[in-house]
């Protein structure tokens, strides 16, 4: 049996609800299968689905027709049909790419059409888990996301399902003996998972993750990052589709009005002293949203932000905020003064904080410290706009259109994901321009002039690129990082262990 630790752990598993990084990694692999698949070139492949199909532009919009392997089947032994496709778009919330679609028809047992209101290029993100129809039909709809099934799903399509479940300790998986049903032909993932046993085990932080695996009770690590090393274990980094990056909250109080104090304010981002210091020079400096891994939508030409002290001085300096006794600046009896918030519980995060927090007292300003669990931060900090500015990770997928929800200014929360409040008429008309059109290289150069765009606001200031970290025993075979959906249990039925 192979087990996998992680210090960030759901206690449900609803695809279309996925609770955080964790979740996806345990949902989107190991108990349900989607209709496409990412491998670690960012090369769609075809899983449910037989394969990647083709869009059919029809009039303003577009139709995608898929056909499902024949001979899939739930780890019940029903079979996986054209009708669970429907179903799962039936509960889907309408979401970034699903708001897009007018109706998904049935044209065959195996066999249907997606049809599209407008151009969506990223329609290979959607449905990365189908749902079962004949165990999930009956459940009240407005319920469906807190049903008891969730704790512990008894139906699944993954190669593996859940043999016990106990919440916020453990989960113990056996191998799905109907997985390899009609896989014969897929290129990847083909057979049915080596592995009898999977266990993922929660633990209540990283240093007790990092110590397991140490001591060899873990052999693989979720959720570390670029600071993270365990002796004895094996490291495989690869560059990851996310960075990491200051938010600034267009609308807090302490600069609404004041836009030449933002623009000092995101001057004195000490990108440089959070790259030597805490991240000690283990990743590239980022700069903008888009990974290089993306080659045809990455702006090469940029170089990255780096701290303007002098200038953010020069700046705060004009606009009337005169330094006190202790060196922080006052503006008409107001203190310059402001939060920056963060994920409780990564020591890589705190001394990012730190440094950034002894950048702006150089320039005169003090950011207080504030730290949230992932539910707490997102879903009562940045979703309700309560924070002036964050330190977080973007977690991107294998197509730039994910900026939409991230960025644009019709997505400001609950509509979304633009926790900055950024409102760009220039990043809007570059966000409606890559998913206007299925032509790629038409798509790139929308994004590559966005990227441009993007760095002559305040919305957010890039620090670095982030890394896939991938931790794992030297005695598990054919663990394979993978920076695109899900992540690192992409594979999961190819791993074996020796001994």
């Amino acid at each position: 049996m192979v087990t996998i630790g992680d210090w960030q752990f759901p206690s449900s598993f609803p695809p279309t609800y996925l609770p955080g990084p964790a979740g996806a990694e345990l949902v989107e692999q190991t108990l349900f299968n989607g209709l496409l698949g990412v491998d670690p070139g960012l090369d769609f492949y075809g899983d449910l689905a037989r394969s990647v199909p083709s869009p059919k532009p029809i009039g303003a919009g577009m139709d995608v027709a898929y056909e499902l392997r024949p001979g899939l089947h739930w780890s019940d032994g029903q079979p996986i049909n054209a009708d669970d496709v429907i179903f799962t778009w039936q509960v889907t919330p309408r979401t970034e790419g699903y708001d897009q679609i007018s109706g998904v028809d049935k044209t065959g047992d195996l066999a249907f059409t997606i049809h599209f209101k407008a151009v969506y290029p990223a329609f290979g993100l959607l449905f990365p888990a189908i749902l079962p129809k004949h165990r999930l039909a009956g459940v009240d709809r407005a319920r469906l996301d807190t049903d008891a099934y969730w704790s512990a799903p008894s139906v699944v399509s993954g190669p593996f399902m859940v043999a016990e479940s106990v919440p916020a300790d453990h989960i113990t998986l056996q191998r799905n003996p109907r997985y390899g049903d009609g896989r014969a032909e897929q290129p990847l993932l083909h057979h049915s998972p080596y592995l009898e046993k999977l266990l993922f085990k929660a633990f209540a932080t990283k240093s007790a993750l990092l110590s397991a695996l140490k001591a060899g009770d873990v052999h693989v690590a979720l959720q570390l990052d670029e600071s993270d090393r365990a002796a004895g274990a094996r490291l495989q980094s690869v560059p990851a589709l996310s960075y990491e990056q200051v938010t600034f909250n267009q609308q807090s109080a302490v600069w609404k009005d004041d836009p030449q104090l933002l623009t000092a304010l995101t001057e004195a981002v000490d990108v440089d002293g959070v790259i030597a210091g805490p991240l000690q020079k283990r990743a590239p400096a980022a700069v903008g949203p888009i990974s290089p891994q993306l080659d045809w939508a990455y702006n090469g030409d940029l170089a990255p932000p780096h701290v303007q002290l002098d200038a953010a001085r020069a700046m705060l300096d004009g606009d009337g905020w005169v330094p006190g006794p202790d060196g922080i600046r006052a503006k008409s009896g107001r203190r310059l003064q402001f939060s920056l918030v963060s994920l409780a519980g990564s020591p890589l995060r705190e001394s990012e904080a730190a440094t950034l927090a002894a950048g702006w007292r150089q320039a005169g300003a003090e950011a207080r410290l504030q730290y949230y669990s992932p539910d707490q931060l997102f879903g009562s900090v940045l979703a309700p706009g309560g924070f002036d500015a964050a330190l977080f990770a973007w977690d991107s997928p294998a197509d730039p259109d994910g900026l939409f929800a991230t960025l644009h200014s019709s997505r400001v929360p609950p509509a979304g994901a633009n926790y900055s409040r950024c409102s760009s008429p220039a990043l809007d008309a570059d966000l409606v321009a890559g998913r206007a059109t299925l032509d790629r290289a038409r798509r790139g150069a929308a994004y590559r002039d966005l990227q441009a765009q993007y760095r002559k606001l305040t919305c957010e200031v890039p620090l670095y690129q982030r890394l896939d970290i991938g931790v794992s025993s030297r005695h598990l075979h054919n663990y394979a990082p993978n920076p695109a959906g899900p992540g690192n249990t992409w594979n999961v039925a190819d791993w074996w262990i020796d001994g």
